[in-house]
């Protein structure tokens, strides 16, 4: 029953570490960090006619996630803009933070007018 239990854990520790094991955000063009990460990132949308200079109003909304079990909240453009009720949206970014892979927080942050 060691053996068993102790190969387990050596192979979910070598998983861990080649990424294997680890999900990460699609949308994330970055790699996470294991044990932190505190990132930002520019996103696109289409509909950009200023050409990416930030608008008068900010408007975030995140979504956090523990243990990658349960997670909640909205991160999306539109609720972020409906924060700041933003109708015409000029830039569009994302931020991400993990914490020893136990709590994550994805952030979108929008400005307009």
């Amino acid at each position: 029953m060691k053996i068993i239990v102790t190969l387990a854990l050596t192979a979910g520790l070598l998983l861990s570490i080649s990424g294997c094991a680890i999900p990460s955000a699609k949308s994330t063009p970055l790699h996470a960090g294991f044990l932190y990460a505190d990132m930002k990132y520019s996103g696109d949308y289409p509909d950009n006619a200023n050409n990416g200079a930030p608008g008068p109003r900010r408007g975030e909304a995140s979504m956090d996630e523990i243990l990658w079990v349960v997670s909640s909240g909205d991160a999306s453009i539109t609720a972020a803009a409906k924060s700041a009720g933003i109708t015409k949206i000029s830039t569009v970014e994302h931020e991400f933070v993990n914490v020893l892979c136990l709590y994550q927080k994805y952030t979108t942050i929008v400005t307009g007018e």
